[in-house]
């Protein structure tokens, strides 16, 4: 279950420092935009309460959420080994698509 507060990219306004990319229950921080006023309170997460990752950061933070509609290939994975980049490679071949 999510933790995290959705808010419509609609309005997205001043009161929400960023707006990351939410796609089929699972928010992508790797894509989103930030404004620097968040800056501090990255850097204390990081530096001072050892948040390794945006996903924890974003529990305390409100932002925006751009909602990606499901899609096939699934735009988002890890390419961590070589055969995810073997994939990766399949995907973004023109000449491997069905006909």
């Amino acid at each position: 279950m999510s933790t995290f507060k959705l808010v419509a990219v609609s309005n997205w306004g001043l009161d929400q420092p960023g707006c990351v990319v939410h796609y089929e229950a699972e928010i992508q921080p790797t894509f989103s935009i930030w404004h620097r006023r968040l800056l501090p309170r990255l850097e204390k997460a990081v530096l001072e309460e050892s948040m390794a990752g945006f996903k924890q950061f974003l529990r305390g933070t409100e932002v925006a959420i751009l909602e990606w509609k499901p899609s096939h290939p699934v735009p988002f994975f890890n390419i961590n080994d070589p055969d995810a980049l073997a994939e990766a490679g399949r995907l973004l071949d023109p000449a491997s698509a069905p006909i």
